[in-house]
């Protein structure tokens, strides 16, 4: 599936979240890193939060990206919104 830019370009839409998704970690990373944070990358566990109402082929290409980019992998847990709550206030 492409998408169009506002130039006309069109582009891949799993090229478009997976590099969204490669900015906003390194992003998160880099902001940890110079606010003297230690940030031990295999103790970080990431959370990618979908909207419900997505389709799941929707959520299949989201997942695909995230995984491109080393976001998620290996074992994949699903939580619905309460779990995820429960999850965070730990």
């Amino acid at each position: 599936m492409k998408i169009e830019s506002a130039n006309g370009k069109h582009l891949s839409v799993i090229k478009v979240f997976n590099k969204t998704i490669e900015y906003l970690k390194q992003h998160a990373i880099n902001h940890l890193i110079e606010s003297g944070v230690d940030y031990p990358e295999k103790e970080t566990k990431w959370v990618l939060t979908l909207p419900a109402i997505w389709t799941d082929p929707a959520k299949s290409i989201m997942r695909s990206a995230a995984e491109q980019v080393g976001l998620i992998y290996g074992y994949k847990t699903r939580y619905d919104h309460v779990q995820f709550n429960r999850m965070v206030k730990r």
